[in-house]
C-alpha cells in the first residue's frame, strides 16, 4: 500500500477491498485467483523453481533457497507461517528436483541434497541446472545432471549419489530431458545435442542441426518433453524428433494450437494442460473442453524471469510461477471460474476543432441513475474531431481486458481488440454518428455493446438556406450560359453568312476565271484555227503562185512551139490551148477572193488597215497578210515572186509607213491591231 494509515474499507460486489488512505485510494483485489509470495521480504530475490517435498513448499531464488510448512489446504495460497533459508544455500539457487525420492538443489556453488531445513554439500566441481532419473525404473540406479560444462553421471546405491567417471563435457546443459535411454540437451544459441551411452560408459555427444530438420538457424532452441513428444522450440516454430527418419520435423499438431508464435517456454501440468512462455507472457493451453483453448494470463506480463521462467504445476489449484520478484501462486480452477459479468461505460467524449467542447464527463444525470443517454449530442461542425475515453468497470481484471470499438456512419468494421482505452476520430465529415464500444478479458467473455450517438452539423455553406442560394445562382449561372450559348449562336451564324458570302464572292471570282480561262483557251483555239487558217492559205496562195509560175512557162512554151511549128493543124491546136491557159489567168481575182477570205478570218483585218493607213499599196497589203499570218521570210518571197532581200526592204518600208517603232515587233503590232 501507498502507507498504512488506512481511514475507510469498502467492499465492492466481486470482494475486492477498496482502502480510503490519508493521501490516496488503493484497491486490493482480495477475491483474486492470483497471489504473490515473497519468501525474502528484505531482498525480493527473483524466482527460479519451486517444489513441494515432504509437506514444506521450498523456493529457489538469487538469495538462496527458502521454505515454508504446508497444511492441509486446497488452495496453498493461504499457507501460514513465515519462509525460512535453507542452511547452506545462500547464493544462486537454479533448480529444485526430486529424485528417488531426495530432494536436489542446483546451486551455483554445486549439487545439494535438502535433507529438512539444511543442504548437504556433494558435489562442488560446477554449478549445477537440473536433474532428472536415467532410467525407466524406480528408484533409478543412475541419474542424469545439467551442469554449467555438460552433462555428469551420478550412481545411486544405498539411498546415496555418487559421481561416476563418465562425463560429457561440450557446452551449458540447462534444457535436458531424457527420451529412450538417450540423453537430448538444448542450448539456446549453440543448438540441440544427442547424448548417447554405449555400454554406460563413452558417452557419443552428435549435434543436431541443419541436416537433422532443424531449420538454418540455431538461436532460441528449447527442448521439453510435452504428451511424451521430444518437442524443441525455435524462432521457425516447433518441431517434433521423428526417431524413425531421426531428424525433427516440424510439429503439425502443436503449430496448429501455437500457429507462429515462438515459444522460450513449456510445460505440462497433471490435467495435462500446457503452460507455455512467449516474449516474457504467459499462458496456457487448457484440454478441459472439446478442444484446446488458449488462455493468457496477462495479469503476470513482462514479470517473469526473462529466460529463466520456470512453472510448477502441482494441481488446478496450486500452479507456482517464478517471477522477478519472488513467486506467483495461481488458482487456475478459481482464475477459470471467476466469470464475472464485464461491462464498459463511456468515460468521457470530446469534440475539438479550433475549440474544445465537453460532450460527456461519465454521467447523464445522477450517479445512481440510469446510464442511458437522453438526447443525441450535437455539435457544430467547427468541431468535427471526436476523442472518447473509456474503461471496465471490472478493476481486478485490468490488465486481462481488451476493448474493440465501432463508429457507425464511419467504419466499416470493429476495431482489432486492444488495450487501448481511448479512441479519436479525426475531421469527420457532416452527418450522425454511434459510437460503440465492447470489452472482453483473456477466457473470452464478452461485454454488451455500450454505444454513444452523436450528431455533426454541417458546416454553414451546407446549410439549407446555403442549397437556396446554390440553387438561385445555379439558376443565375443557367441563364446566364443561356444568353451566352444564345450570343455565341448568333456570332456564329452571323460568321456563318459572312462566310458563306465570302464563299459566294469565291465561287463567283472563280467562275469569272474560269470564264477567263475559257475565253482565253477558246482564244487560244482560234489562234491556232486561225494559224492553222493562215497556213492552209499561205499554202493555197503559194500553190496558186506555183500554178500561175507553170502556166505561164507552159504557155510560154506553147508560144514559142506556135512560132516554130508549120503544121497548120498542130498551129491550131496550139493556139487553141493558148487560148485556154489564157481563161486561168485570174491572179487578181484569186487575190480578191482570198482577202475576202482573210477578212472573215482576221476580224475584217484589210478593212480596218485600209481605214487606218489609206495610202498602203495592194503589195503592202499582201505582206501586212503574210507577217499576220506569221509566214517566215522565204515564204512571203515565194508568194511575192521577190528576192529575201527584196522582202526585208518591202518590211522597212512597211514600218515607215505604219509608224512602227524599232523595238515592236511588226508581227505583234499586226496581231494586236487585227484584235
Amino acid at each position: 500500500m501507498q502507507n498504512n494509515n488506512v481511514l475507510s474499507v469498502f467492499s465492492d460486489s466481486h470482494k475486492n477491498l477498496w482502502l480510503g488512505l490519508d493521501q490516496g485510494i488503493d484497491f486490493i483485489a482480495y477475491s483474486s485467483a492470483i497471489k504473490h509470495i515473497f519468501p525474502d521480504m528484505q531482498n525480493e530475490g527473483a524466482g527460479y523453481s519451486s517444489v513441494i517435498y515432504k509437506d514444506r513448499l521450498y523456493i529457489a531464488t538469487t538469495n538462496g533457497l527458502y521454505y515454508t510448512p504446508l497444511y492441509k489446504q486446497e488452495d496453498l495460497s493461504f499457507v501460514k507461517g513465515n519462509f525460512r533459508l535453507v542452511e547452506n544455500t545462500k547464493g544462486q539457487v537454479w533448480n529444485l528436483s526430486e529424485v528417488n525420492g531426495k530432494l536436489l538443489a542446483g546451486h551455483h556453488e554445486g549439487f545439494f541434497e535438502v535433507r529438512g531445513d539444511k543442504a548437504i554439500h556433494i558435489d562442488n566441481t560446477s554449478g549445477f541446472w537440473t536433474f532428472l532419473p536415467f532410467g525407466s525404473t524406480q528408484p533409478s540406479s543412475m541419474m542424469v545432471a545439467g551442469t554449467y560444462n555438460g552433462i555428469r553421471f551420478y550412481q545411486y546405491k544405498n539411498g546415496r549419489f555418487s559421481k561416476q567417471h563418465i562425463d560429457a563435457d561440450f557446452e551449458s546443459a540447462r534444457f535436458v530431458t531424457v527420451s529412450n535411454d538417450d540423453i537430448w540437451v538444448s542450448h539456446p544459441y549453440k543448438g540441440v545435442y544427442r547424448i548417447r551411452l554405449q555400454d554406460h560408459s563413452n558417452p557419443l555427444v552428435e549435434q543436431y542441426g541443419e541436416k537433422h530438420g532443424l531449420g538454418l538457424t540455431t538461436n532460441g532452441n528449447y527442448l521439453f518433453k510435452i504428451k511424451n513428444r521430444l518437442v524443441v522450440a525455435t524462432e521457425n516454430g516447433l518441431y517434433e524428433y521423428d526417431e524413425q527418419s531421426d531428424r525433427f520435423e516440424p510439429s503439425a499438431y502443436f503449430r496448429s494450437i501455437f500457429g507462429n508464435t515462438i515459444i522460450r517456454y513449456m510445460k505440462e501440468d497433471p490435467s495435462g494442460n500446457i503452460w507455455f512462455v512467449f516474449d516474457k507472457n504467459l499462458g496456457v493451453v487448457d484440454y478441459s473442453g472439446h478442444k484446446p483453448t488458449m488462455i493468457y494470463i496477462s495479469e503476470l506480463n513482462r514479470k517473469l524471469v526473462s529466460g529463466f521462467e520456470q512453472v510448477y504445476p502441482v494441481d488446478d489449484h496450486n500452479i507456482f510461477i517464478g517471477s522477478e520478484k519472488g513467486y506467483f501462486h495461481i488458482n487456475y480452477a478459481q482464475y477459470k471460474r471467476n466469470h464475472p459479468v464485464l461491462q464498459v461505460q463511456l468515460r468521457k467524449a470530446v469534440a475539438s476543432g479550433t475549440t474544445d467542447s465537453l460532450l460527456f464527463n461519465g454521467y447523464f444525470g445522477n450517479v445512481n441513475e440510469t446510464q442511458e443517454q437522453p438526447v443525441k449530442s450535437v455539435v457544430p461542425y467547427q468541431r468535427n474531431s471526436l476523442h472518447f475515453e473509456f474503461s471496465s468497470p471490472l478493476y481486478e481484471q485490468q490488465s486481462n481486458i481488451e476493448y474493440s470499438c465501432f463508429l457507425k456512419g464511419y467504419d466499416n468494421k470493429w476495431s482489432e481488440w486492444n488495450n487501448k482505452t481511448e479512441r479519436d476520430y479525426l475531421f469527420l465529415p457532416p452527418g450522425n454518428y454511434r459510437f460503440c464500444i465492447r470489452s472482453r478479458n483473456n477466457l473470452g467473455s464478452e461485454s454488451q455493446v455500450y454505444a454513444y450517438s452523436v450528431s455533426i452539423l454541417p458546416p454553414w455553406y451546407l446549410a439549407w438556406w446555403a442549397y437556396g442560394l446554390y440553387a438561385c445562382l445555379l439558376l443565375y449561372g443557367l441563364y446566364r450560359v443561356y444568353r451566352w450559348q444564345e450570343q455565341r449562336f448568333l456570332r456564329q451564324q452571323q460568321r456563318y453568312e459572312e462566310r458563306q458570302k465570302q464563299l459566294r464572292s469565291l465561287h463567283q471570282l472563280e467562275l469569272e476565271k474560269n470564264e477567263k480561262e475559257i475565253v482565253k483557251l477558246r482564244n487560244e483555239k482560234l489562234e491556232a484555227e486561225i494559224q492553222h487558217k493562215n497556213k492552209e492559205m499561205a499554202s493555197a496562195a503559194m500553190h496558186l503562185v506555183k500554178k500561175g509560175e507553170l502556166i505561164t512557162r507552159v504557155k510560154d512554151e506553147l508560144l514559142h512551139l506556135a512560132k516554130i511549128t508549120e503544121d497548120e493543124r498542130s498551129l491550131d491546136a496550139l493556139k487553141k490551148l493558148i487560148k485556154t491557159l489564157g481563161e486561168d489567168d485570174k491572179m487578181d481575182e484569186d487575190w480578191e477572193h482570198f482577202t475576202i477570205h482573210f477578212d472573215k478570218t482576221h476580224n475584217d483585218f484589210f478593212v480596218a488597215l485600209k481605214a487606218t493607213h489609206p495610202n498602203l499599196t495592194p503589195n503592202e497589203l499582201k505582206l501586212c497578210a503574210y507577217l499576220r499570218m506569221n509566214l517566215s521570210t522565204k515564204e512571203m518571197a515565194q508568194l511575192m515572186n521577190i528576192s529575201v532581200r527584196g522582202v526585208e526592204i518591202s518590211r522597212y518600208r512597211l514600218r515607215k509607213k505604219l509608224q512602227v517603232l524599232p523595238e515592236t515587233n511588226l508581227f505583234t503590232y499586226l496581231l494586236d491591231f487585227s484584235r
